[in-house]
């Protein structure tokens, strides 16, 4: 870092932390505010404002459930749905390989910003 670019960088920091703060706030208010929704609305319920539709009460998501299958399903479907998958295991072969060979096949996401502290 250059004495040139110092005093921008802190700048944005600065500004960064305050936007942090102020959506970390609108998050928790918009978190309130959805549980009051929740607990006023059913799902197929519309929110109107200003006379228009601005929100839609959804059904929660329906996510597969490995194990609850197992338990509302008879035997003879679990079987039926049943495959094995040859596949590498990262954590054996983060346990095995030496660190710079297993680095070599991993991708490396883009950089971020993480909190100093």
């Amino acid at each position: 870092m250059t004495t040139d670019n110092s005093a921008r960088l802190e700048a944005l920091g600065r500004e960064r932390l305050n936007a942090v703060y102020q959506r970390d706030e609108w998050d928790a208010k918009v978190k309130q505010i959805d549980a009051e929704i929740l607990s006023l609305a059913e799902p197929g319920d519309t929110i109107d404002v200003g006379g228009e539709p601005a929100y839609i009460i959804a059904t929660g998501a329906h996510r597969w459930d490995e194990k609850r299958a197992r338990e509302v399903l008879p035997d003879a479907l679990v079987q039926m749905l049943t495959v094995t998958e040859t596949k590498l295991d990262r954590k054996l072969a983060q346990a095995k390989l030496p660190p710079d060979l297993y680095r070599q096949a991993c991708v490396e996401g883009k950089p971020t910003i993480r909190a100093a502290k």
